[in-house]
């Protein structure tokens, strides 16, 4: 092979090198994984990696001024509630108050008095998916409104309702 076209060759392989070496500093997030770790053991259960979603209500009670329905029976915070609104944020934290999940509110439905047409609550659903199992209590925030407790067995089955306001 002629010396020449053997220095072309090796120039393009260091240039080519050199590439996939900046692509890989440039692309990477800075941590290193050994080639020698072992994957990592599969778990027992399915739902166990995926974790389980987490079903709640929020309700607003009716007092004057807590929340405004449309002539649709879709209703939002009003007032000192205006943070209570479909698309607010709702997060789930471990017992140590580490949040581990995060989700957000639907619309506001608008329950009312059938014999009198009087506003009762204002009822947002949420589903929060991918909660991390194995915990012994799971915190719901909604908005910036605090933490409230539930065991794990309420967090899984959806037996999770938060309100706020009433006369």
């Amino acid at each position: 092979m002629d010396t020449r076209a053997l220095a072309g060759a090796a120039a393009a392989l260091g240039i080519a090198a050199g590439l996939g070496l900046g692509y890989v500093l440039f692309h990477s997030d800075g941590t290193k994984t050994p080639a020698s770790t072992a994957p990592a053991a599969a778990t027992s259960s399915a739902s166990t990696a995926a974790g389980f979603t987490l079903d709640g209500k929020m309700t607003l009670k009716w007092s004057r001024g807590a929340f405004e329905r449309d002539n649709s029976g879709l209703c939002a915070g009003s007032g000192g509630y205006s943070d209570i609104t479909g698309g607010a944020a709702v997060t789930i934290t471990d017992q140590a108050g580490t949040v581990i999940a995060t989700g957000q509110l639907g619309n506001g439905s608008a329950d009312v008095d059938s014999s009198t047409g009087t506003p009762v609550d204002c009822v947002f659903s949420f589903s929060v998916p991918h909660v991390p199992d194995g915990r012994t209590f799971y915190g719901v925030t909604v908005s910036h409104r605090g933490a409230v407790q539930f065991d794990a067995g309420n967090a899984k089955s959806g037996d999770v309702a938060l309100s706020l306001g009433g006369s």
